[in-house]
């Protein structure tokens, strides 16, 4: 059961609170924020108050100095809907400033609001939860495939012949003891990681979820990201997305999505950044510097079971769907990416004239490349882009995620080849 999974972030969570007087987690709506904090709360002896309950609501606007001053833990789910608590928290920690006094969620990135984000500017610290990773999902420690790379390709300097060789040795041990067979892979890029449909085996339960998941963020959700939403029609709603759906892996084209709903321009870019801020997709930025390179940014689906019910591919052709197959990974490089112990900036290199680098994750100086090829054995064309991108970056190393039976072994200096299984 879905409840009885613990979720990476928690210890992360937990740490966090013993130093730092706010910590906020936000994330999609029915993402699993709720039983996180609910533990959490249990777990620190602390008290749990929601804004998704009218009463609490109102006690909090019209008593807001009481409603906050507490003795010890205070968890405010769905902060983002009482606003007022915003300024009394600043005054409070600010006069009496001790570890672990609020807990924020949101179903909306929170601290994106003007009143909230000059408030907690500063005073908080953030965690994103995320779909349920496959490794959650199957109770299975996480991975530390971006982390191991970064630990044993950079050491300050030029990167090494025998530091790629060490990882190439540590990631094959890796692979070697975490197996994951293929229908897993399948069946968790099918129904995505969503708690509900991710565990439940009832087809049309999943589609009925679905269905209602994105009416509500047409209907309700939308609008409170941005109120100049609320007349979007839900018709309107569901063409954007199919097309947003379209675009997973590619370049943004604001035409295209206000064409497919019968939008301006103008509202079109307003309902793009509404769900950017609802947790639904990213927008990665592009390589700045490169030359002949695309200057738009890239969409990016949070969940592949939200991004499936557009796509509508086959179960069966998930597997040939490199589309389909790239967002799975993207899904698994971003949770790492969230767990690593430096900060990280993702871009991703598109020219032209079509070579695509979409996994590009930096650290300081350090670059790690990354491109997803399902073949067994990428000959020196398959890695142009790559030996192109790393000839002006010294502190860089580019892999090559091959087919799932492709050898670990180096294809030039930088280089590397691994299956695509190593990330999992």
């Amino acid at each position: 059961m879905a409840h009885l999974r613990e979720r990476f972030v928690q210890n992360p969570l937990l740490k966090s609170l013993a130093w730092s007087p706010v910590v906020g987690i936000y994330g999609l709506r029915q993402v699993g924020k709720s039983t996180l904090v609910e533990t959490v709360v249990k777990k620190k002896n602390g008290l749990y108050e929601s804004f998704d309950r009218s009463a609490t609501l109102t006690s909090s606007e019209n008593l807001p100095y009481q409603f906050c001053e507490r003795d010890r833990l205070l968890c405010i789910d769905e902060c983002q809907k009482g606003p007022w608590v915003f300024p009394v928290i600043k005054d409070l920690i600010g006069t009496r400033r001790r570890p672990g006094r609020f807990l924020l969620t949101g179903s909306i990135r929170f601290t994106l609001k003007k009143e909230i984000q000059e408030a907690l500017t500063g005073r908080i610290i953030l965690y994103e939860l995320l779909p349920f990773t496959l490794a959650e999902a199957m109770h299975r420690t996480p991975s530390l495939f971006l982390e191991t790379c970064f630990e044993k390709i950079f050491k300050g300097g030029p990167v090494r012949q025998k530091d790629c060789e060490d990882l190439l040795d540590s990631v094959g041990k890796m692979s070697a003891s975490r197996k994951t067979g293929l229908q897993q892979i399948l069946r968790h890029l099918s129904v995505g990681g969503m708690p509900i449909p991710c565990f439940s085996r009832d087809e049309e339960r999943r589609k009925q979820w679905t269905e209602g998941f994105f009416e509500t963020m047409i209907t309700r959700d939308l609008p409170l990201a941005d109120p100049g939403l609320s007349g979007i029609l839900p018709a309107q709603g569901l063409s954007f997305l199919k097309r947003l759906a379209l675009m997973q892996g590619e370049e943004l084209n604001y035409s295209e999505l206000a064409g497919s709903a019968a939008l301006g321009l103008d509202k079109a870019k307003r309902m793009l950044k509404a769900l950017v801020a609802l947790c639904l997709i990213d927008l990665i930025v592009p390589e700045g510097h490169a030359r002949k390179s695309q200057r738009k940014m890239r969409v990016e689906w949070k969940d592949s079971g939200l991004w499936n019910y557009f796509s509508q591919t086959p179960f069966h052709m998930l597997a040939d769907n490199q589309a389909a197959m790239s967002l799975f990974l993207s899904q698994e490089l971003r949770f790492q990416q969230s767990m690593t112990k430096r900060m990280t900036q993702w871009t991703y290199y598109k020219s032209h004239n079509g070579a695509n680098i979409p996994w590009i994750v930096r650290q300081g100086r350090n670059m790690l490349a990354l491109v997803y090829l399902p073949t067994e054995s990428p000959t020196p064309y398959h890695y142009r882009a790559l030996k192109q991108l790393l000839a002006r970056e010294p502190q860089g190393c580019g892999i090559i995620l091959g087919a799932e039976k492709a050898p670990c072994r180096a294809l030039d200096h930088r280089i590397l080849l691994m299956p695509y299984t190593t990330v999992l």
